[in-house]
């Protein structure tokens, strides 16, 4: 299979090489590839790895190469990660879901034009992204990068989907307006739902725009103050256009705000429902 050899993604391919390990658990590297070379044991205790490629190479996708295929969820300690000078295009989605403790990234001066939000989502700690050096294109896939989208009762995206907090980019990219990119959004069908205690209740959310709702296996639905293993719905249903869940029996548990969220939309795009019952409305919901 044809793989394009400028693309960050969590596969692994054994490769020849070596990185310098330093005493402060810092891993310096010449080359993605050199990172291949290191087991499991040698990884796990690593904080923080530097990448910085000794020649920059223009792109040929034909050239396979210089694949440089990682997983970066075997790094389970990693804090802070600089790819710089790698001539990176893409990054494969959802790369970093595994480094819980990873705070910052740095992929500085490689060839990235576009970045979807998707690529760093999942990084539950990450507080920076630094993109410097990088040809960020004035496309409606970047709008991300600058544009938040509050909900009216607070609620962020960069929370919700775990994104960075704050994103470091050249002074060019910040003349991009996007105001040609089409607005979306994804609308409960039912802001509120008055359940009764055993009853059944279905949580829509319709989605509005030119995206499309594909299949997920991150969740499409999420209980913000409950435990997930107490929450018993049925199959989440997903076309093109909408999301839906099920409850038949509805507990305490299943009472309070419940998130709707869009993992294959241009946007990081979310739904607020709240979910109570008259019977327990002072202490299970909230206003």
């Amino acid at each position: 299979m044809r793989t394009n050899p400028h693309i960050l993604t969590t596969g692994v391919d054994r490769g020849g090489g070596g990185c310098a390990l330093r005493s402060n658990s810092q891993l310096i590297c010449s080359s993605l590839d050199d990172l291949l070379s290191l087991t499991d044991a040698e990884v796990t205790n690593v904080l923080s790895v530097r990448v910085e490629c000794s020649k920059k190479v223009t792109p040929n996708v034909d050239d396979d190469r210089r694949i440089a295929l990682f997983s970066f969820h075997r790094f389970t300690s990693l804090r802070r990660l600089s790819v710089l000078n790698c001539s990176l295009a893409e990054i494969e989605k959802f790369i970093f879901e595994s480094n819980d403790m990873l705070e910052w990234v740095d992929l500085s001066n490689n060839l990235l034009g576009v970045l979807r939000w998707q690529s760093v989502a999942l990084a539950r700690s990450l507080l920076t992204l630094v993109l410097n050096g990088n040809p960020l294109e004035c496309d409606c896939r970047n709008e991300w990068l600058k544009r938040d989208l509050f909900d009216e009762n607070g609620w962020h995206p960069r929370e919700l989907f775990h994104l960075p907090i704050r994103i470091v980019t050249d002074r060019q990219f910040s003349k991009c307006t996007f105001n040609d990119c089409q607005i979306a959004s994804l609308q409960p069908f039912e802001a509120i739902i008055d359940a009764q205690l055993g009853a059944s209740i279905e949580l829509i959310c319709d989605l509005f725009g030119t995206d499309e709702l594909s299949p997920s296996k991150y969740a499409t639905f999420e209980w913000v103050y409950a435990n997930s293993s107490y929450i018993q719905t049925s199959a989440t249903h997903i076309n093109n256009r909408s999301l839906s869940v099920r409850i038949e029996n509805v507990t305490s548990n299943e009472m309070g705000i419940v998130i709707c969220k869009c993992w294959s939309c241009r946007m990081p795009l979310f739904g607020i429902i709240q979910v109570r019952s008259f019977s327990c409305y002072y202490s299970c919901s909230s206003d």
